[in-house]
């Protein structure tokens, strides 16, 4: 089963990487370009649309703020969940890794699991069984409680009920993975 699941990662890293190479590019000529670019779908759009085109770019832009907002406090979320438990295991470098986990959890697609499970078998590996098991719960909780603020923070910043924030989060893991 490890192998399979190895050979699945394996297979999807490169259009993993590819898809973050065009998004970095593109991001790179829509700032460097914008005004360009702008302009010519300003001359291509009939002018009856451009107020309609204009207010949905604003509310993109105002939602995106708000869901970098919501991703951040997720971020802190992890970051206390993970900076407690590498110290109560007496981890060297605790702060600098719960940044990092942190920082990792807020990349869409990653999670905690990216480097604790990683480093969980490592751990187990070498006859450290403690910790391990200790990293396997510090991903446990950590999991757990994303999941369960994820939803509220998401709808407190977005302006969506909890419910339909949940509804969301499901229908979108369901269908896209």
């Amino acid at each position: 089963a490890f192998a399979v699941t190895a050979l699945y990662i394996a297979k999807k890293v490169p259009s993993f990487l590819f898809f973050w190479l065009v998004v970095i590019m593109s991001s790179f000529y829509f700032v460097t370009d914008g005004e360009v670019i702008f302009g010519f779908l300003r001359s291509v759009i009939p002018k009856e649309y451009l107020p309609h085109i204009k207010k949905v770019i604003r509310s993109f832009k105002e939602l995106t703020k708000k869901y970098l907002c919501a991703s951040l406090a997720l971020c802190t979320v992890t970051f206390v969940i993970t900076y407690a438990g590498l110290l109560i295991v007496g981890c060297r470098y605790s702060l600098f890794l719960s940044l990092f986990i942190s920082a990792v959890d807020f990349l869409p697609l990653l999670g905690t699991g990216v480097v604790l499970l990683p480093w969980s078998l490592f751990c187990f590996f070498n006859a450290d069984t403690k910790t391990a098991l200790a990293l396997l719960v510090i991903f446990a909780v950590a999991t757990v409680a994303h999941q369960i603020a994820e939803p509220k923070i998401l709808g407190k910043h977005l302006g969506l009920h909890p419910l339909a924030s949940l509804a969301s989060i499901y229908i979108g893991v369901s269908l896209f993975g």
